[in-house]
């Protein structure tokens, strides 16, 4: 019995405070943002890879009011670089899973139709797990108007992100920009199956060019920012 009583009064010890205070960091980012207290952290910190709670990470800080500040008074193409410092510090320096989960929780897409080929199926698949309202902050939030010709419009060229920092990811990792050029074919193709906008786009084969060749000079150079990369973008 008396053991029984400990195990419960430790086990309430440990579980009220993550209930209630998840695991805020208690580090501010800049001395200016800090993360939003989340149960799923604390228990995704236990049950999860790193990259998944970290790319949940990502997407709040994309959706906070301080990126919002942020991209507001220094510009979409400044606010990038922004996303990418704060991944680093997030994951301590390391650089593919910093484009990994960015090129991840930039995705300006909830949900799509896909059609199943020969089944010939209809059916609903999720990018993201978020409320809609979380959502929707998010997606105001990402850059859109960051290249020379950047459509106009609220979406602009949000849709870049993924294939940039995607992109940066394969060619880092593999040390072949050839690579980032053929696997960003492929991913072409899953667009038509998706659904999406821009199916065989060249400005996206474009971009995946770009973030290839940042991802191979971040091999030799780690203090790069994408900025450098995406302002070498000619019409």
């Amino acid at each position: 019995m008396l053991f029984r009583r400990a195990y419960i009064y430790t086990f309430s010890v440990l579980l009220y405070p993550a209930l209630f205070a998840g695991c805020s960091n208690t580090v501010l980012y800049n001395n200016l943002y800090e993360e939003r207290s989340s149960f799923f952290y604390f228990t995704g910190e236990i049950l999860f890879p790193e990259t998944v709670t970290n790319t949940y990470r990502m997407r709040d800080f994309i959706s906070s009011g301080y990126f919002s500040e942020y991209k507001k008074y220094n510009g979409d193409l400044n606010s990038i670089d922004e996303m990418y410092k704060y991944a680093l510090w997030l994951t301590d320096n390391d650089i593919p899973q910093s484009f990994f989960i960015i090129s991840l929780a930039t995705l300006p897409y909830k949900r799509t139709p896909a059609k199943i080929p020969v089944l010939n199926l209809d059916m609903m698949f999720y990018f993201s797990m978020e409320t809609d309202s979380s959502f929707k902050k998010r997606f105001e939030n990402l850059p859109s108007h960051f290249l020379s010709d950047s459509p106009p419009g609220s979406f602009g060229d949000k849709d870049k992100l993924p294939h940039f920092f995607g992109s940066a990811f394969i060619g880092y990792s593999s040390d072949m920009k050839f690579l980032s050029k053929y696997i960003g074919d492929i991913i072409e193709i899953g667009e038509a199956f998706f659904s999406l906008e821009g199916y065989y786009d060249e400005r996206d084969r474009k971009t995946n060019d770009i973030g290839a060749e940042f991802g191979l000079c971040s091999l030799r150079n780690p203090t790069v920012n994408p900025s450098e990369f995406l302002s070498k973008w000619k019409k």
